[in-house]
This record gives structure tokens, C-alpha cells and sequence, in this order.
């Protein structure tokens, strides 16, 4: 449970409509739930809540592809070596799935929402919240921009099967080095 209006506004030296907005910021965004006559509380569910605030960042600022790319390929990088670790035969099967559905696409957004759907598939193999949430957000923003720039004339496999192929090859034997 957090401190009052009046006291964050007394430790914070603010004043208590500036507390009182941010509060609304907090909750909006799920990190805090209001109760009213019981105060206001830190949700539960902090990965998410963590996950929609930088996807909340990432959308407001925008970013270039590249960026977007770099970002996810050095959090996916680790996140398919944790997941190798702790990766169960479910998640195995829900990644198997999307690599067959892009190996079958005949059209970019086919192959495109089951390629983000293997990439968010491989986060959830993690078992970590807040690291699913943030390739989650990731994802989102990056399918938005991949759509908006008339994806049916890239070419459909354009990071290459084979990389997908060799990440899911390194879950199935749990080897993070793979």
C-alpha cells in the first residue's frame, strides 16, 4: 500500500494535484490500483504492468526499424538462452507450430503474424513475465511498423528460416550455446 496523497506530496515536497495526477498515470497504466476508501496499491502483476509501461514508452516515442531490430535482437539473443534451460515440451509444440505456419505462408501476412507469434512464443519459453511483456511490447511496435511499410513486397522470409530453425533446434536439445 502506498503512503496518502497528502503524504507523498509531503515527502515529495509537490504538491497534491501533481501527486494526484501521477497516481492517474500509475493506474492507467496498471502499476497501481486506487481502492477507494482503502487507498492506493501496487498491483500484483508488476511484469505486466512493467511490459505496458515501456510499451506505452516505445509507442509515444516511436523509433527507427533499426532500432527496434537492435533491441529486440539483444534481448531475444538472451532470452532464447534462458529459455533453453526452460523450455517444456508445450512451449516446444507452440514454437514447432508457428515454424511449420511460416514455412507453409504463401503471403507476407501470413508468414509475418506467425513470425512474431514464434518470437513471442520463444519469450513465454522463458518463464519471465516481464521479459515476455517486453518482447511482447517489442513485437507490437514492430509488426506496426512492418505492416505500415507495405509488407507484402518484402521478401517473406527475410531474417531466413534457418535462424528460426537453429534457435528452435537449440531449445529442443536445451542447449543456450546452440
Amino acid at each position: 500500500k502506498l503512503p496518502s496523497e497528502r503524504e507523498l506530496a509531503e515527502r515529495l515536497a509537490i504538491g497534491r494535484t501533481s501527486v494526484r495526477e501521477a497516481l492517474k498515470v500509475l493506474e492507467a497504466i496498471g502499476l497501481v490500483e486506487a481502492r477507494i476508501g482503502d487507498g492506493t496499491f501496487i498491483t500484483a502483476n508488476v511484469g505486466a504492468s512493467l511490459g505496458r509501461t515501456i510499451g506505452l514508452s516505445l509507442m509515444t516515442w516511436g523509433g527507427a526499424i533499426v532500432e527496434i531490430l537492435e533491441a529486440r535482437r539483444l534481448i531475444e539473443s538472451e532470452a532464447a538462452r534462458v529459455a533453453a534451460g526452460r523450455v517444456t515440451e508445450v512451449d516446444l509444440t507452440a514454437i514447432g507450430a508457428e515454424l511449420e505456419t511460416m514455412a507453409r505462408a504463401t503471403d507476407f501476412q501470413t508468414y509475418l503474424k506467425a513470425d512474431m507469434q514464434f518470437h513471442r512464443a520463444v519469450g513465454q519459453a522463458t518463464h519471465n513475465t516481464i521479459v515476455t511483456q517486453i518482447i511482447n511490447n517489442l513485437l507490437d511496435l514492430l509488426e506496426e511498423v512492418l505492416r505500415e511499410a507495405h509488407g507484402d513486397e518484402l521478401m517473406t522470409s527475410a531474417e531466413g528460416n534457418s535462424t528460426h530453425h537453429a534457435v528452435f533446434t537449440a531449445l529442443q536439445a536445451r542447449d543456450p550455446a546452440g
